[in-house]
């Protein structure tokens, strides 16, 4: 049997951002303690936050961040943030023709 104690605080924090824990005001999740205040924490900062995939952007929100596909590109599927370039009929078309003729003169 496990038995969980809540401790009730007996500090008022009156800072925005703030929550009580064991009696000492401390900041929410994606919020840093700066002069006496919690701000917003930039977590677009760190190193890879949105993975290590090529063509993404952070996007830092309020308390939190997102991770979209650069200008061009979109996603594709929905568990891990793929991006892959947008083309166009005309682009696709022509890009298999230059693969195509690249082939051929590898070939010969």
């Amino acid at each position: 049997t496990t038995t969980t104690t809540t401790q009730s605080c007996s500090v008022v924090c009156s800072e925005a951002h703030q929550v009580c824990f064991e009696d000492v005001c401390l900041c929410e999740m994606g919020y840093e303690f700066e002069n006496g205040t919690c701000v917003d924490e930039n977590e677009c900062l760190r190193m890879e936050i949105c993975g290590s995939v090529n063509h993404t952007v952070c996007m830092n929100t309020d308390g939190s961040f997102t991770c979209e596909c650069e200008k061009g590109y979109h996603t594709v599927g929905t568990e891990d943030l793929t991006c892959v370039p947008i083309l166009s009929t005309t682009s696709t078309t022509t890009s298999t023709t230059t693969s195509t003729t690249t082939t051929t003169t590898t070939t010969t």
